[in-house]
């Protein structure tokens, strides 16, 4: 695997475990609302970037999936 690739997989991994961990917190009930307001927003920044990891693998997928059908 490309350490580029490592880099990703490890970014898309610490974000799923920040993004578990603001759920968690947002799940509890004796969360502020303004602490809450705040996750919330922190949630939505890193589902947008968790998007953009994937858009990104998909596609490099796209582009070797090309090449290996011309190759053939």
């Amino acid at each position: 695997m490309a350490k580029q690739e490592k880099s990703q997989q490890y970014d898309y991994q610490a974000l799923q475990q920040e993004l578990d961990d603001i759920m968690a917190k947002l799940e509890s009930t004796d969360v502020p609302i303004d602490t809450v307001v705040e996750l919330y927003e922190r949630g939505l920044e890193v589902v947008r970037t968790m998007e953009r990891h994937l858009q990104n693998a998909e596609n490099v997928i796209i582009k070797l999936s090309e090449r290996f059908d011309a190759a053939q």
